[in-house]
């Protein structure tokens, strides 16, 4: 335990208030996993917690959970608390502050991250979440459908702790799951791609989308099981693929440039001028690869064997083209020939040559 955990579980304790470590970094420590993320849990309510440390965030205060600085490490520190009805399959319509550690943990999605740890290490496990993870099973808590169907997300949060641990699912789990699956319309955009995000980096990808396809979650793409793959890149392959239309997720100006770019691919492999002029030719390479069997291996080595990568890297610029009296759109005219031929390995990057090809070539201008 870190010494900066140890610092807020004894400041809580020492005021008179309950306070454990709770949820994955309790999970992570008993698999032997490294791991920063570390959620506390405590008897305090947030106006108490915030009287207790120097430094606070509360930006989450609605929700019980107030960020504490300590010894340069931020926690979130969260009020035992109970949760109301979820009427919208997302969020529940109320939350209500508590005394007892035992309704907190009853609250929680999977037996695996209600487990808590105090001061001395000590557990508190109420719905056996030790013995599954050595069993590697994942099992919610209490009746699974009542827990998918207070908040849809923990369907992918299950396939995404399948992809990230390894564990299979518990059946009456895997048949919720089934059940409960077209209420992951309910959910934003931005907490399914957080999501599936997440379970695309995980070791054990190929397991956790065989459930993944099994379920068939709709309004969702079909993934493919290849570890290298980016989520915006699985989204274009699902879109040349089965008409997956992802325009309207909340990419970030790069994703959506590649997602964009993507649509522009063809069954034939791309020149070296066209790897050169493309914005992202590895994501490229990768979307052609699986929709178009492009070579990928072939391509990367022709890509990373460009005698350029961009026009900076030409050994000529404009100043040089209007040194030699060209005006005007022949400037670029010029240059775009002069970078193709480079890119072609037609001319040979060094300025005498170059200059020398231009003036044997445009001596109209002369």
């Amino acid at each position: 335990m870190r010494p900066a955990i140890r610092e807020v579980l004894r400041t809580l304790i020492e005021a008179g208030y309950e306070a454990y470590i709770v949820g994955g970094y309790v999970r992570d420590v008993l698999l032997g996993h490294d791991t920063n993320d570390c959620d506390i849990t405590t008897s305090a309510t947030p106006d108490q917690v915030e009287r207790l440390f120097p430094e606070t965030h509360s930006h989450a205060k609605q929700y019980g959970t107030i960020g504490v600085v300590c010894l340069g490490e931020l926690f979130e520190v969260t009020t035992f608390r109970s949760e109301g009805t979820y009427d919208d399959f997302r969020r529940p319509s109320s939350v209500t502050f508590s005394t007892s550690l035992e309704a907190d943990l009853s609250r929680r999605d999977f037996t695996i991250n209600a487990l808590a740890m105090n001061l001395q290490g000590e557990l508190t496990d109420l719905y056996g979440g030790q013995a599954d993870l050595e069993s590697s099973l994942l099992r919610a808590i209490g009746d699974p459908l009542v827990r998918l169907r207070e908040d849809a997300l923990r369907i992918l949060r299950a396939l995404r702790f399948q992809s990230q641990l390894g564990f299979q699912l518990e059946a009456s789990l895997v048949d919720a799951m089934k059940e409960c699956a077209p209420l992951v319309a309910h959910l934003s955009s931005e907490r399914v791609m957080d999501e599936l995000k997440k379970l695309l980096r995980g070791p054990f990808l190929e397991l956790a989308l065989t459930q993944y396809h099994e379920i068939a979650l709709p309004g969702l793409p079909l993934l493919v099981a290849d570890e290298g793959l980016s989520l915006v890149e699985q989204c274009a392959i699902a879109q040349l693929r089965d008409h997956f239309d992802a325009s309207g997720f909340p990419w970030t100006k790069e994703e959506r440039s590649i997602y964009i770019d993507a649509q522009t691919l063809t069954t034939s492999a791309p020149t070296k001028t066209q790897l050169y002029q493309m914005s992202h030719p590895q994501a490229m390479i990768r979307i052609g690869a699986v929709v178009y069997h492009w070579d990928a291996a072939k391509l990367t080595d022709m890509y990373h064997g460009l005698v350029i990568h961009s026009r900076s890297e030409l050994k000529i610029s404009g100043h040089d083209v209007v040194a030699l009296q060209f005006e005007g759109e022949s400037i670029e005219q010029v240059l775009r020939t002069v970078e193709s031929m480079v890119v072609e390995e037609q001319l040979h990057n060094e300025q005498t040559a170059i200059l020398s090809w231009i003036k044997e070539h445009y001596d109209e201008n002369y």
